[in-house]
């Protein structure tokens, strides 16, 4: 169920390949490495904080009949969101008859910037605000946090289907705040938008 993770993704050596002839040139590369590996463990170590913060759920994929539910034994944190946001409608499709069933991972997409929200990937659904949501995943890149969001209950039933929602939420955070050592600051940005509850 899990993403990849962004910030590994990001951090590749590919651009440092051809070698330097000169020894100036070498040091401007081993410079570059060392800033890259730098920015890498830093945002590892911002990832592992806010999956501590906010651990992520599972979500029925393979059983037809309760698909989308939060799984009792493997549901992380909830977060009531505080804004109405736009969703995607939670799908699963299965490639072959006998085959597994996987999650559509198709999410409406909101940003925020300097407490502004505008949305990027619309959605036919709406997450009213207060609504509880759980993480599907989190990612972490340079200057921004994706959180990938499922509703933790229906918001609508529609006959026998019960219909969840899926939303992203981009936080884009001055680089400095990523600073694993200002952790705080960060989930006091998120938390404007996300207020952790007690889950039942």
């Amino acid at each position: 169920m899990k993403h990849a993770d962004h910030s590994s993704r990001a951090c590749t050596f590919a651009h440092f390949r051809r070698r330097s002839s000169s020894g100036v040139g070498l040091a401007l590369t081993l410079a570059a490495v060392l800033a890259t590996v730098t920015a890498c463990s830093t945002g590892s170590g911002v990832l592992r904080s806010l999956e501590a913060r906010y651990p992520a759920s599972s979500i029925e994929v393979q059983n037809q009949a309760t698909k989308g539910e939060v799984l009792r034994r493997r549901k992380g944190v909830v977060l009531a969101v505080q804004a109405d946001v736009p969703a995607r409608t939670f799908r699963v499709l299965q490639a072959a008859p006998k085959g597994p069933r996987v999650h559509v991972r198709d999410y409406a997409r909101v940003n925020i910037d300097r407490d502004r929200m505008s949305i990027s990937v619309p959605g036919e659904l709406t997450i009213p605000k207060g609504t509880e949501l759980v993480v599907l995943d989190l990612t972490v890149a340079t200057d921004r946090v994706h959180l990938f969001l499922h509703t933790a209950k229906p918001l609508q039933t529609l006959g026998w289907e019960r219909v969840y929602g899926c939303t992203e939420i981009v936080l884009h955070v001055d680089p400095a705040v990523l600073d694993a050592t200002d952790i705080g600051a960060l989930q006091r940005l998120i938390e404007r938008w996300l207020v952790p509850v007690a889950s039942g």
